[in-house]
């Protein structure tokens, strides 16, 4: 596991903890960049994590990234040290 950790879910649907994990990164800065990347190609992704949990369903693992909230842990600092709403 690498030290930044990205959660991302759907407005009003978050999954939950780890549900919600999309990957990890070695810097903030690559999780940012990954996030506004997204965002500006306003593209899906599969949730590679979400496959290995039981409760995997092919159409849930699909994520639209306009519109939702994401958040980066520091697992080194243990804290919350982006998100993308104020």
């Amino acid at each position: 596991m690498k030290r930044f950790m990205l959660f991302y879910g759907e407005s009003y649907y978050p999954s939950g903890g780890m549900e919600d994990f999309v990957n990890s990164y070695d810097s903030l800065q690559e999780a940012i960049d990954f996030i506004e990347l997204k965002e500006q190609e306003n593209t899906d992704i599969i949730n590679e994590s979400r496959k290995m949990s039981p409760s995997y369903r092919k159409d849930k693992d699909y994520i639209k990234w306009s519109g939702n909230w994401a958040h980066i842990w520091d697992i080194q600092e243990n804290k919350e040290v982006w998100c993308s709403y104020k």
